[in-house]
């Protein structure tokens, strides 16, 4: 993190982040936490306790929206969804009625993970709404002052140097080396992940690929030569017995932290989806987890999850 950047300050401005995904206005959970210190404070509570209720209430949220896909599977779109979800009494009848509304809704506002999921081309509005993530991107950063130089650099992630990117459209010397260099590595990762409309392509393929891109002047040379290098020196730990798992359920944690449903990760490894739920089930009893989002997080720290 930036020198000086006190703990509070970053994780105050990852919450901004969070309220986009739960569909609530900018600050909803800054808002929240305000509220609950003042509480701590007005009951009583010692400074440490006050101190706990101020974090627990910005993280309160965290990894709540590692559910999107299913979400938007069921409900369309997942932002309205939740936003919603706040106006209505959830017990009995209201939730029931609440529920029935939104089965099988895709939405208007934000950018829901039911864009992301749409294998065809996108609408001109769909477009739209894809091409505001490095602007909010940008938007989280900026509210801290020492985050504010790292929210221009990542804002400009899809900007190309023939000017053919967004949101700004700006090219050539108007975008910094930084900035270059995270639209590469963001393009070579991207290729590697399957999508609805494709499957991750081999290591050759994106190479081309990304290659092709910079003989049509739109990602600089110097950059990609920087991530195809990086790329090929990477060799991945080794993740095997970790915490007792077999190798089967090594493969199915890879999937399922990646957001993959049980029913792709059957598809994916050609077995049955209630086997891919039994493997789930004894992966979270392993490792000690209950949710998707402490499964990546477990993931990650043991270097299951490859970075590319």
């Amino acid at each position: 993190m930036p020198s000086g950047l006190r703990l509070a300050e970053f994780i105050a401005s990852l919450s901004l982040a969070t309220d986009l995904g739960l569909g609530q206005p900018e600050e909803h959970v800054l808002r929240q936490t305000v509220i609950a210190t003042r509480l701590a404070a007005a009951a009583g509570l010692s400074g440490d306790e006050q101190a706990a209720a101020f974090y627990v209430s910005l993280l309160a949220w965290v990894g709540c929206i590692a559910d999107s896909h299913e979400m938007a599977h069921w409900f369309g779109d997942d932002l309205r969804l939740r936003a919603d979800s706040y106006h209505v009494d959830k017990a009995g009848l209201p939730m029931l009625g609440f529920m029935l509304g939104h089965l099988g809704r895709l939405g208007v506002t934000g950018v829901s993970t039911g864009i992301w999921n749409k294998p065809g081309p996108l609408s001109a509005s769909e477009w739209e709404r894809v091409r505001m993530v490095p602007y909010l991107t940008e938007r989280v950063l900026s509210r801290c002052d020492r985050l504010r130089p790292l929210g221009a650099v990542a804002g400009m992630c899809h900007e190309r140097m023939d000017g053919s990117g967004y949101p700004r459209g700006v090219s050539g010397s108007w975008i910094p080396f930084p900035a270059r260099l995270i639209a590469a590595a963001d393009t070579f990762t991207a290729l590697g992940q399957g999508r609805p409309h494709r499957a991750a392509l081999p290591d050759d393929r994106r190479r081309e690929i990304i290659e092709q891109e910079v003989a049509a002047g739109r990602l600089d040379a110097d950059a990609v030569r920087t991530v195809l290098a990086t790329a090929g020196a990477h060799r991945p730990r080794r993740a095997s017995h970790i915490a007792g798992l077999t190798a089967r359920e090594i493969e199915v944690l890879r999937l399922l932290v990646r957001g993959l449903s049980n029913k792709q990760i059957a598809q994916a490894l050609s077995i049955t989806s209630r086997t891919a739920g039994s493997h789930v089930e004894h992966i979270y009893t392993k490792i000690g987890v209950s949710t998707r989002g402490a499964a990546a997080m477990f993931a990650m720290r043991h270097g299951v999850v490859e970075i590319e």
